[in-house]
């Protein structure tokens, strides 16, 4: 008699999901992204373990809802860092297709973006549609990272995943800054809105040492080589806006005012 745990249903799965997302008042279509990417994370700490990965970290939205879950605004795709012998894409190529438990993914589609390649990938869960997940894939160095729980997706009858490895909260924190801080180009400036809300929550929901984070800005800025350590932080009088809609999305019980306030006196404390 095999001693393999019974794999359960897709629709028990889903109905477990959506029944916690309903708990902890998230949408059920966020609380399954989790899910889809909780086992991708897996597959990529398979990919690791056997040495068909150098390395690889994510960051940007989704490494905030990992470290802070719903208090974070939701990413509707996953910003990922490969590294290897080969150009990221090429990596993440070989990787896929994969599965992991009752999970399988399987590129879609790409779209080759500025500076990244958008990959829609496929997610299916005892090969039933579970949904897709959109992950931007990045050539980048990947200079410090930290491993981060990932979704407890054991309370759903799932294996217990492992931590991911996520840009570290300085370097995190010091691309942030510098994005948001980036002048015009070409006589535009993007919106980087909801980043001044990353930045406030980052610095709000847990502490990180200022020297850290002043030293990686430090490095990011001089990488880059966009505008010079330390910027000004002065921004569009349209990102309010958008900040307020990250406000009510969330629940802060802060203003636009205030959070803006906020971010700018920080990136002045960190240029002291």
């Amino acid at each position: 008699m095999s001693n393999k745990p019974k794999i359960i249903s897709q629709g028990k799965l889903q109905r477990l999901v959506t029944a916690d997302a309903n708990e902890r008042d998230v949408a059920p279509s966020r609380a399954m992204r989790w899910v889809s990417a909780a086992a991708f994370f897996e597959v990529l700490n398979c990919a690791e373990a056997e040495g068909r990965l150098g390395a690889y970290a994510i960051k940007g939205g989704f490494a905030v809802e990992l470290r802070h879950n719903a208090a974070a605004r939701t990413s509707e795709d996953i910003d990922l860092i490969l590294a290897g012998e080969h150009q990221a894409i090429e990596i993440l190529r070989n990787i896929l297709p994969a599965e992991w438990d009752a999970f399988e993914f399987k590129i879609k589609s790409e779209e080759q973006r500025e500076h990244v390649v958008r990959v829609n990938v496929r997610v299916q869960f005892n090969r039933v549609d579970w949904g897709t997940i959109k992950i931007d894939v990045i050539d980048a160095e990947i200079t410090d990272v930290e491993r981060v729980e990932n979704v407890a997706i054991e309370r759903f009858g799932l294996p217990p995943a492992s931590p991911v490895a996520c840009l570290s909260r300085p370097h995190q924190i010091a691309e942030w800054i510098h994005c948001t801080t980036r002048p015009q180009i070409d006589g535009n400036r993007k919106n980087r809105a909801r980043n001044i809300v990353d930045i406030y929550l980052f610095d709000t929901l847990a502490a990180t040492d200022d020297e850290s984070v002043r030293a990686a800005c430090v490095t990011t800025f001089e990488r880059e080589g966009t505008h010079a350590w330390p910027p000004t932080p002065a921004f569009p009088e349209a990102w309010p806006t958008t900040i307020a809609e990250v406000i009510e999305e969330i629940g802060l019980e802060s203003t636009p005012e205030d959070v803006i306030a906020h971010v700018a006196a920080y990136i002045n404390r960190l240029s002291q």
